[in-house]
């Protein structure tokens, strides 16, 4: 005996069996281009000047061979990773902190803050 699954609609929110979905609520095909080819990447450039010889280039393939042949790396396509770390503060930490507020405690104008009196 098979399983019906059953799935619930986002545009009416009522519970659908996936293998009978109605056909007014499928999302609408995606728009496409009646090119053969709609997204083709020119080689043109408008005029930009490369700072390794100063000369103007209007071709990115001429533009890269300059950065290369010159020992340059082109960057701004690759993948962003976020490396950084942050510091982990207990709740203990802040009811000192917050303690030493209410208390007078102001941190010094240069430098950072001391952690002296925090024990």
């Amino acid at each position: 005996m098979a399983r019906t699954t059953y799935r619930r609609c986002k545009y009416c929110e009522e519970w659908h069996d996936v293998a009978n979905w109605p056909a007014n609520h499928l999302d609408p095909a995606p728009q496409r281009s009646h090119l053969s080819a709609p997204r083709i990447d020119r080689d043109g450039l408008d005029d930009l000047w490369h700072p390794v010889d100063g000369k103007i280039y209007d071709s990115k393939s001429a533009f890269r061979k300059t950065t290369r042949a010159s020992g340059g790396e082109e960057v701004g396509n690759e993948v962003q990773r976020d490396t950084r770390s942050m510091d982990t503060v207990t709740k203990d930490e802040v009811h000192r902190a917050a303690a030493m507020v209410s208390q007078g405690y102001k941190p010094g104008v240069h430098g950072t803050a001391s952690t002296e009196g925090w024990s």
